[in-house]
């Protein structure tokens, strides 16, 4: 019998889920009660140089698709207070928008 460790079951269907756009991702966002300006503001507070502040800004800002597993991704939802799996369940709700 082949044993399964779950946590990298899960990272691994983390890995593979759709790309969202920039529209699906904050709909999603609000659809969990939270407001660009909520993101902003946790991106104004994450470690580092402002140089980095701003790059990350800039992913948040410009970037056209997100994926499931991108670091920015990752700090972000942990910043705003939402688990692994409301993470989860929202982005696969959202790639059906």
């Amino acid at each position: 019998m082949i044993t399964v460790d779950p946590a990298k079951a899960a990272e691994i269907d983390r890995q593979k889920m759709p790309t969202l756009s920039a529209r699906q991702l904050r709909l999603a966002l609000l659809g969990l009660g939270l407001t660009g300006a909520q993101v902003e503001a946790q991106i104004a507070t994450i470690p580092g140089t402002p140089a980095q502040r701003e790059a990350a800004l800039i992913e948040w800002e410009y970037a056209t698709t997100y994926q499931r597993d991108h670091p920015l991704v990752v700090a972000l939802g942990s910043a705003l207070g939402l688990t692994t799996a409301q993470i989860d369940d929202a982005w696969k709700e959202a790639a059906t928008i």
